[in-house]
């Protein structure tokens, strides 16, 4: 999916550390040799991808795109997907050429813009001062020399898989809104305000003529990736409407692909993707992901390797689990195929260019200076509505959800490696004791992750 890194160079040493950590980061994760790149006031480290993928960074003279994630442009992946993006204004963005879900860093005309896709999907992370923008969260985390967790991002962590809004675990790093265009400066950074306004009434349109609307956007989408990749896609089947749905709209272009379950041999799920299979006349490869132990010894550097993989951030607690998910996940992959999965997901879900449903990501529960409205759908106006410096974070926060008993966090200092945090590992033990204050010095998270 390659990878994006930027750093402020107006701290020398900073800005030193920074991308040494990141490089280390990107490297764990097995990324390739990262290429440097330096901007006006800023450091760039862009990684291509891990196994395989079309080109993620086009360079055209002075101008400059690179991206991590998947993009679409014109209904095109790739060179011309680069090109496409490249010759929009950042601040005007044409949300009906675009799709995927990518973050992308465009230098055009001498200025330099940072911004994500539509729902902001394929997250950016960055520090509350504006000096480090990631797209890995572990190479973010690292970058900085001091983190104290935000309970409440825990909490969210813990109950809801991710946090809301622009929240991460940790108080020192944020997640760009989908509503903002960053400009990288020469002495820091402005925020460009994006309006996405949704249609103000609804469509008087005939179901058939809405159901044929949004099937020709999908296939759209589909479309794109399946010219780019052919058959090289691995696609996952269920009793469910949405992996249904896409394997019939990659059907539908002209893509067999390779198609896949996982559950138990008496899940409904296997059972239903096994009858389609025999139906239509196609193999299905399943998979059971309980289905393997790990010896004693072993877990502990399989606890490590799974939380490098998800970049520290586990869903349903897979950075504990025996490896299978891992495994799976890279073989999703092979031969640089495209995985796609009916559900949204970081990176590897196709997307509509054209949401009809608000994502989750763009709830807000803390009301600040950078708050903007929620996306929408847009329109022939839609343009950059305002263009102001990057305020600080607003001191002011909403009332808690779960107000955790203290509001004491524990700051982790550079003296352990960041990559021993595992931030859910504090909040599950902290919740089973009954314990709300998450709350314990950086090494004693380092030496119970090796327990």
């Amino acid at each position: 999916m390659a990878s994006l890194f930027l750093v402020r160079n107006d701290d020398p040493r900073f800005a030193q550390t920074a991308l040494a950590e990141a490089r280390a980061v990107l490297s764990e994760q097995g990324f390739p040799e990262p290429s440097e790149l330096g901007l006006p006031g800023w450091t760039l480290l862009h990684a291509g991808h891990i196994i395989a993928g079309p080109p993620a960074i086009l360079q055209r003279g002075d101008d400059l795109v690179a991206v991590a994630g998947t993009l679409v442009a014109d209904g095109k992946m790739g060179d011309a997907a680069l090109a496409a993006l490249l010759d929009m204004d950042p601040l005007a963005l044409d949300w009906d050429r675009l799709g995927g879900q990518f973050v992308a860093l465009v230098r055009r005309n001498g200025r330099n813009f940072l911004f994500g896709d539509y729902f902001s999907a394929f997250q950016l992370f960055h520090d509350t001062d504006d000096r480090v923008f990631a797209t890995a969260f572990l190479a973010a985390a690292r970058a900085l020399p001091r983190l104290s967790f935000d309970a409440q991002g825990v909490y969210e962590l813990v109950f809801n898989v991710m946090p809301v809004g622009d929240d991460t675990v940790f108080e020192q790093l944020r997640t760009l809104s989908p509503n903002s265009v960053v400009e990288l400066t020469a002495t820091g950074t402005v925020r460009h305000s994006v309006a996405k306004p949704l249609p103000v009434v609804p469509s008087n349109d005939a179901l058939p003529d809405r159901i044929a609307r949004h099937r020709d956007r999908l296939l759209g989408i589909v479309g794109a990736h399946v010219d780019a990749l052919g058959g090289n896609v691995r696609a996952p089947l269920s009793g469910g409407l949405d992996s249904r749905l896409v394997l019939a709209a990659l059907r539908n272009r002209g893509c067999a692909p390779h198609v896949y379950v996982y559950g138990v041999p008496d899940d409904e799920d296997v059972v239903i993707a096994r009858q389609i299979g025999d139906t239509l006349g196609f193999p299905i490869e399943w998979l059971d992901k309980e289905d393997g132990t790990v010896p004693p010894d072993a877990f502990a550097d399989l606890v490590d390797r799974n939380y490098r993989q998800y970049d520290g951030l586990p869903t349903f607690g897979n950075i504990f689990d025996n490896g299978t998910n891992g495994t799976a996940q890279l073989a999703r992959h092979a031969d640089g195929a495209l995985a796609v999965s009916g559900a949204v997901a970081r990176s590897t879900a196709i997307s509509s260019t054209s949401p009809t449903a608000a994502s989750p990501r763009t709830i807000s529960r803390r009301p600040s200076s950078r708050a903007s409205p929620p996306p929408t759908p847009p329109t022939a106006s839609t343009r950059a509505a305002s263009s102001t410096p990057s305020p600080a974070r607003s001191a002011h926060r909403s009332p808690r959800l779960m107000q955790p008993a203290s509001s004491h966090a524990t700051a982790l200092s550079r003296s352990t490696p960041a990559s021993a945090v595992a931030p859910c590992l504090v909040a599950r033990s902290a919740l089973r004791r009954g314990s709300a204050p998450i709350s314990c010095p950086f090494s004693t998270i380092a030496s119970w992750r090796r327990r």
